[in-house]
């Protein structure tokens, strides 16, 4: 409803985290609670980006209390958010698929079922031009919220600006249907109310790491002090002892020195593969080779490991073959992109390739939108034959660049026939009818 400056309602935030909107001359006050606002902006703004130009829009309910006295006092706490099956496109528009739903939720938080909180009005986003109930809101309003006190909360999401909302209430027992330009910014800053609490990360229960920590205390406590490891230097003229590591929560496996048999034995192998023995270092024999000094630790070599080879030259031919199969990959880009457009250019730009198929309850009516007539057309229009009655729907050029619509009818046979209005007074018909259903 349009708002002259003497009934232009006052807004501000109560010192109790609510925001207040009262409107003058009106013996009704909404508070809404900054957690109610949080809970429909995530809600609003998850739908408008859920699909591109205009977005889904979503709805719900809200939930709160209502004191009456000299002043009705509505105060909103929480919001409910009712699911649209869009069986309409994406604006708002419950269906009788999504009614079971809010008829639950209007149960479950009625006066008669002693919840904490109840329905005390319905809120849904807006994406259209201008902000306004529409025909649909008002009868699911007078159907399913009769009260008096029952309020309505439209927000309208924004890219590049905060949302707008405003508040609608009832004037001689009815909403009113009128554009809406006495709007307020819907964010807790222009409501003045306190910033969102900080949500808390759940941490590690106390009692698993205290488990975890009294595990491995008990692990070092279990093991005997004679067999820890050793970290004390050794003796003068005493071998170095290297620690036990396994003890100390690694995995290491200690290999003991090979013994003469099985140097025997890897000598008798490499002879019968027809290898040459491996030359001492340095020219010495096995029999000349330097005494080792007293306290140095032996240095035993195996003849059997052959050194790492590294083909450097791979990683020059790589970026070859990158650039091969990219070239491979644009070719075969190009050449489907122009059959396609070739095809296109090809196929009759009047045959609007027209369907209808059973979806459940209704018809689903369906046409190609990339044809050349469906593109170039200005508007059309959909005739509807069942039986007997007849029905004309107009569709804009928007309606026919989705592709189809949902007709909710019957088991009689139904006759479609779309007809496009075409630039210089030209029009287009085609006509298609669904087959009766098997008895």
């Amino acid at each position: 409803m349009d708002l002259t400056p003497s009934t232009q309602p006052s807004t501000h935030s109560a010192s109790s985290g609510f925001f207040v909107w009262e409107p003058a001359g009106k013996r009704i006050a909404v508070q809404l609670s900054g957690d109610a606002v949080d809970q429909i902006s995530f809600a609003v703004m998850r739908g408008f980006g859920a699909l591109p130009k205009r977005g889904a829009e979503v709805g719900g309910l809200l939930l709160g209390s209502v004191e009456t006295g000299g002043k009705t006092v509505v105060r909103i706490e929480e919001f409910i958010g009712i699911p649209c099956a869009h069986l309409h496109g994406p604006s708002y528009n419950l269906c009788e698929v999504d009614m079971p739903a809010l008829d639950r939720e209007l149960a479950a938080h009625s006066v008669e079922s002693g919840a904490r909180l109840r329905v005390v009005g319905f809120v849904r986003s807006h994406t259209r031009e201008p902000i306004r109930l529409d025909e649909a809101d008002l009868a699911l309003l007078d159907a399913r919220l009769p009260d008096e006190d029952a309020i309505c909360l439209l927000v309208k999401p924004f890219i590049s600006r905060p949302s707008e909302a405003v508040f609608l209430t009832r004037e001689n027992g009815r909403f009113s249907g009128k554009a809406q330009h006495e709007t307020f910014v819907f964010r807790r800053k222009e409501m003045q109310l306190p910033p969102a609490p900080k949500r808390e990360r759940v941490a590690r229960p106390v009692e698993a790491a205290d488990d975890l920590a009294n595990g491995q205390l008990r692990r070092v406590a279990e093991t005997p002090p004679a067999e820890l490891p050793i970290a004390s230097p050794p003796f003068a003229g005493e071998p170095a002892r290297e620690p036990d590591m396994t003890r100390m929560g690694r995995l290491r496996i200690r290999r003991s020195p090979p013994s003469a048999a099985d140097e025997w034995q890897a000598e008798s192998e490499t002879a019968a593969l027809g290898h040459e023995s491996r030359p001492s270092p340095a020219g010495y024999g096995e029999s000349q080779l330097p005494p080792n000094p007293a306290g140095a630790p032996e240095v035993q070599m195996d003849a059997r490991q052959t050194p790492v080879r590294r083909y450097r030259w791979v990683w020059l031919w790589l970026p070859l073959a990158f650039m091969v199969l990219g070239g491979f990959i644009g070719a075969a880009l190009v050449l489907t992109i122009n059959a396609s457009q070739s095809q296109t250019l090809n196929a009759d730009p009047y045959d609007l390739s027209l369907s209808v198929s059973r979806a459940g309850e209704s018809f689903r009516l369906k046409w190609n939108p990339q044809m050349p007539a469906l593109r170039e057309a200005r508007s059309g229009e959909l005739l509807i034959e069942e039986g007997t009655a007849s029905k004309k729907q107009p569709l804009s050029a928007g309606d026919l660049a989705r592709g189809g619509v949902i007709y909710r009818g019957a088991s009689a046979p139904v006759r479609f026939r779309l007809t496009l209005f075409l630039r210089g007074r030209a029009t287009f018909t085609e006509t298609v009818e669904t087959q009766p259903e098997a008895q």
